[in-house]
């Protein structure tokens, strides 16, 4: 599918809606709400806002989950509010004609931090070892990388049947309820049993698992190449290398996250500043591979105790991170509105 650059207005493609809750929170409350929000408030500050509430539900989390179950209320109020925000600001974008590629940017590659931040605080709700939390993120990442790289090559961006709106429906509720009811010991994981909680792992880690192949193989039958989502693959198991040698889930979960947030961004620039005339093969070119690598070195130090393996988990977070912002930077400064036009952000 060929699709024309436009300077000014994003890249159109089209959406193919499966989720499940998606129309039923739009009909209830977004629709709604969009009518309502000012339009001397643009699309961006929503988006910023969404992922800011998404930051904070995980440091509620982090802290609940240490001993104040109370405080898991307000993590779920600050994913859904999160969640909200996310799925009004493209439609507030185009019912004030704002819509850019810029919007798209910010829409689409910030929405890794929020997937990011359900994935750990799921993790710290479940009391989930660093491995497991770890292999969460990863499925959970890679599945969030694999639905835009589709996009991006297909112009068709299909929403799972179970996916992000679901999975922090889910979140919320279980966090409302341990609020209420306290920290059940039947959520977390036991070598001894088979507890609920294992089991909602098991299935957590299957929905993610299974969720992963479609967008490949949809992909694949139209003759897309997959090589281009090889070295992050490769990344990101390499990265789960810090749970074994004993890092915090938290910091590998986020090292995860944000490198496959960082590839999003890649394929938004791509997309809608240098496709080529074959539909947008041209993105699969592995300028952004030397930073999305980057979490990887302090791996290469093969840290033989905890506190080395956390130190440098942490710095791999921090590469990230660092990545990750200069790719929105410099995706900021590409997608620019040309010829004088105004910037609609």
């Amino acid at each position: 599918m060929t699709i024309a650059v436009s300077a000014t207005r994003a890249v159109p493609y089209a959406v193919t809606d499966r989720s499940v809750l998606l129309g039923l929170y739009k009909r209830v409350l977004w629709d709604r709400l969009v009518t309502h929000i000012p339009r001397g408030i643009t699309p961006n500050t929503l988006t910023v806002a969404a992922q800011v509430f998404g930051g904070l539900s995980v440091a509620f989390a982090l802290v609940a989950s240490r001993g104040p179950h109370r405080l898991y209320a307000a993590a779920a109020l600050c994913i859904f509010v999160s969640l909200t925000l996310d799925n009004v600001d493209g439609a507030h974008a185009r019912r004030t004609g704002q819509s850019s590629p810029r919007g798209e940017l910010l829409d689409h590659g910030l929405d890794g931090l929020t997937s990011t931040s359900v994935l750990v605080s799921t993790g710290l709700l479940l009391h989930l070892d660093a491995l497991w939390m770890g292999a969460l993120c990863a499925l959970g990442a890679l599945t969030f990388a694999a639905t835009f790289w589709e996009q991006s090559r297909t112009g068709v961006l299909t929403l799972p049947a179970i996916g992000p709106t679901e999975g922090v429906s889910a979140l919320v509720v279980v966090e409302l309820l341990v609020s209420l009811l306290g920290d059940p010991a039947w959520l977390g994981l036991s070598r001894e049993r088979v507890t609920p909680g294992a089991i909602l792992v098991l299935i957590l880690v299957g929905v993610h698992a299974v969720a992963l192949a479609p967008p490949l193989v949809r992909a694949h039958r139209q003759g897309v190449s997959l090589r281009g989502l090889a070295p992050l693959f490769a990344v990101v198991v390499l990265l789960l290398g810090y749970a074994l040698v004993g890092a915090p889930g938290p910091l590998v979960g986020g090292a995860i996250g944000l490198t496959c947030a960082h590839f999003v961004c890649g394929l938004v620039i791509a997309r809608n500043h240098a496709i080529g005339p074959d539909g947008g093969q041209s993105s699969d070119s592995p300028r952004w591979l030397p930073s999305t690598l980057a979490p990887m070195l302090p791996l290469l130090l093969v840290p033989r105790s905890v506190g080395a393996a956390t130190a440098c988990a942490l710095v791999s977070l921090l590469f990230a991170a660092a990545a990750y912002a200069t790719t929105v930077r410099l995706g900021w400064r590409m997608l620019a509105p040309r010829d004088g036009a105004r910037a609609r952000s």
